[in-house]
């Protein structure tokens, strides 16, 4: 009993720290978990998922903090087993997604750190602040796996502008935010303070320091934003379980998220479809491969990535690349090919729409509803509602209604080739004897009472329409836009009764 009251106390004594640390700060930092399995990229991928968290996390708080002190550098304290707690708990799936991504680029990204002089800890950066979500926005406008702002970014070479934003490229990113760090190394000695720099800027730290009147940590400390005092303790529980657990049990994707790849210099502007259909490479891997192309377009002699063995026949055939069809993927009054994926079933174009399914799960002995959220992906909020539950008391034999979001194919019919360059203009004939007049014979005509001529018919002028398939985000307002024409006149002419399109439908547009 007495052990027990003694757990109860230690508990609430940690969750009091947490509080009174800023609890509404430290959600920044949890928030790209939260977006990481709508991640479209991941849901596009098989997973083998690790086994139960209990089974791989099964160290009390005393183990977490004889474990940790093994590690140079990292101390254990309350806020730590706050993070390491709520890291192993409730976020325990999406950490083992963030952790099995940021295992692909394992050996990359510590190159990049370690030929800078920067401890490979440090990498761990890039799941802690984005969860590797590789176009993630942050609060600040930070952008990309590694958090850069637009300063930062171009200061160390990488490229931001209308058409290409290479913060979004985990590889040219890992390179500058480990010169960034090395640089703040150089400046900065104390490992904390460095974190504070990176994570939101020089300038933070100076107000933080000019309203301490003090340069002693502590007092540094408490003068910081709420979010940035807890930047030190989860830093080190990211480090912690990237070193203490089995890399076997991380999770496995398939394919891999971040495919092999080689990347080749664009000769002149440059399309990725042109490049998918010249070489018969599926343009869904070529966008995969380079997220930091806002429009698919490279410019000239910017970087593209390719499948890993493609670069050489890319040099060979890189300007008949640049070439083919460039008045059609270019021009400003027409709307750019759709590419569909040669290796698709019969040529057909493949897309996915979103459903909600009922199921039903049966409690077994030991479940608990943490596992069933974990096992689903929804939050046990979620679970109580549809269940109409008052407590999270389950019992073994329980049917329980769960709803889970899934993504379905819908392949889409193929069309002619005409139509899957998503632009024709069709000249619609009229019958030649409706454009014909009447050859009637003339009437007789007398002095007295001349006969008036007869109208003729008007010669109709021939119409011309422009046919567009809706792709994945489009609405008649964005379509109406990018053809100049008012959304209400797409429904006239299409006889829609709502403003309700579907992928793959086909729109006619006036000319």
């Amino acid at each position: 009993m007495v052990l027990r009251f003694i757990n109860i106390w230690f508990c609430f004594l940690v969750f009091t720290v947490a509080m009174a640390s800023g609890p509404a700060d430290v959600e920044r930092f949890y928030e790209p978990l939260d977006k990481l399995s709508k991640n479209p990229l991941l849901q596009s991928r098989d997973k083998i998922s690790p086994v139960n968290s209990d089974e791989i996390f099964p160290f009390n708080a005393l183990q977490f903090a004889d474990k940790l002190k093994k590690i140079p550098g990292m101390p254990f304290d309350e806020q730590v087993q706050y993070h390491l707690k709520r890291l192993t708990g409730s976020y325990a799936n999406p950490v083992f997604d963030a952790l099995g991504i940021f295992a692909e680029l394992d050996s990359l990204i510590v190159s990049e750190f370690t030929s800078r002089g920067v401890p490979a800890e440090y990498a761990l950066l890039a799941p802690m602040l984005s969860g590797m979500n590789a176009q993630y926005m942050g609060p600040e406008g930070k952008r990309g796996v590694w958090q850069l702002d637009v300063v930062t970014a171009v200061r160390y070479g990488l490229i931001v502008s209308e058409t290409r934003d290479d913060r979004d490229d985990p590889i040219l990113s890992a390179t500058a935010a480990a010169s960034y760090l090395r640089d703040l190394m150089n400046q900065y000695k104390s490992s904390e303070e460095l974190l504070w720099v990176y994570i939101s800027s020089p300038a933070e730290v100076k107000r933080a320091y000019a309203r301490a009147r003090s340069v002693q940590l502590e007092v540094v400390r408490a003068n910081l934003p709420g979010y940035l005092r807890h930047s030190r303790p989860l830093f080190s529980s990211w480090v912690f379980l990237w070193k203490s657990f089995n890399m076997d049990n991380l999770t496995r994707f398939s394919p891999s998220v971040f495919m092999p790849a080689e990347r080749v210099k664009a000769p002149n502007k440059i399309h990725l479809g042109q490049i998918a259909e010249v070489m018969e490479i599926p343009v869904s891997e070529l966008n995969e491969l380079n997220p930091a192309l806002k429009n698919s377009i490279a410019q000239k002699q910017e970087f593209i990535w390719l499948p890993k063995g493609k670069g050489a026949e890319f040099q060979t055939l890189a300007n008949s690349i640049a070439s083919y069809k460039d008045t059609l993927y270019f021009s400003k009054n027409q709307v750019r090919p759709i590419v569909v994926d040669r290796d698709s079933p019969a040529n057909q174009a493949t897309t996915t729409v979103t459903t909600t399914e009922k199921k039903y799960h049966v409690v077994k002995s030991g479940e608990t509803l943490s596992h069933i959220s974990g096992k689903y992906k929804v939050s046990i909020s979620s679970i109580k509602k549809w269940n109409n539950l008052k407590s999270s008391h389950i019992r073994a034999g329980q049917k329980l209604i769960v709803r889970q979001t899934v993504r379905k194919p819908i392949i889409a019919p193929q069309e002619d080739k005409t139509v899957r360059e998503n632009v024709v203009i069709e000249q619609v004939k009229k019958e030649e004897e409706e454009n014909k007049v009447n050859q009637e014979p003339p009437a007789e005509i007398t002095p007295k009472t001349p006969e008036a001529p007869k109208p003729q018919p008007k010669v109709q002028p021939k119409e011309a329409w422009a046919y567009y398939t809706v792709k994945s985000g489009d609405t008649l307002y964005s379509i109406g836009k990018k053809y100049g024409v008012a959304y209400t006149k797409i429904k006239e002419w299409n006889k829609l009764r709502s403003d309700n399109i579907q992928i793959g439908q086909k729109l006619k547009i006036k000319k």
